[in-house]
């Protein structure tokens, strides 16, 4: 038995060394690429912690020039980062159409950033966009059934009754007084 295990080891015995460095070399690999990936979400909140000071300072050249640079990658705080890039923007230089633009890099129907974007960038827009124009803009997020839904409504509404349009703007608030997504009241 010895003897056989003795000639199995030194036919198979090479696989065995491979398969302990694959081992080892594999876990070596995932600890690097887990520091460096950690090493590089440190760098983001630096940069975005860095970029809310300039932010709060006053100092909105540099703060939009650092939350560009989030607002652009792929990373998950690139919305927030938008959000906070248009509010550097209609702050610093009142450039609404920048700001609007930096909103529409994270507006969509799918998260609620994303909702809260689209509701933004759709009230920058209402002083110059017709109410049809903004129920494009705002495609089927009036009809959702959360806060963002009752917001957009409510939007919406406004903008009719802006136009003149008591009609069609009296419904839409009567039926905002009763439907369950609407935020209570600040007291």
């Amino acid at each position: 038995r010895q003897d056989k295990a003795a000639r199995l080891w030194k036919k198979y015995g090479v696989f065995a060394y491979i398969a302990a460095g694959l081992l080892i070399g594999g876990v070596a690999l995932n600890e690097y690429l887990q520091s460096r990936q950690s090493a590089d979400v440190e760098a983001k909140a630096a940069a975005f912690e860095s970029a809310a000071s300039e932010l709060e300072t006053g100092n909105y050249e540099a703060a939009s020039s650092s939350f560009e640079a989030l607002a652009s990658s792929d990373e998950p705080i690139a919305p927030i980062a938008a959000n906070l890039l248009a509010e550097a923007r209609l702050e610093g230089n009142a450039d609404t159409e920048a700001a609007i633009a930096a909103l529409e890099r994270a507006a969509n129907a799918e998260t609620p950033i994303g909702k809260l974007s689209l509701i933004k960038a759709a009230y920058l827009k209402s002083g110059t966009s017709t109410r049809a124009e903004l129920e494009a803009y705002l495609g089927s997020l009036p009809q959702s059934e959360d806060q963002f839904g009752a917001l957009a409504m409510e939007l919406l509404a406004a903008k009719a009754l802006q136009g003149g349009h008591t009609a069609s703007a009296r419904p839409a608030f009567s039926a905002l007084r009763f439907l369950a997504n609407v935020p209570e009241r600040a007291q």
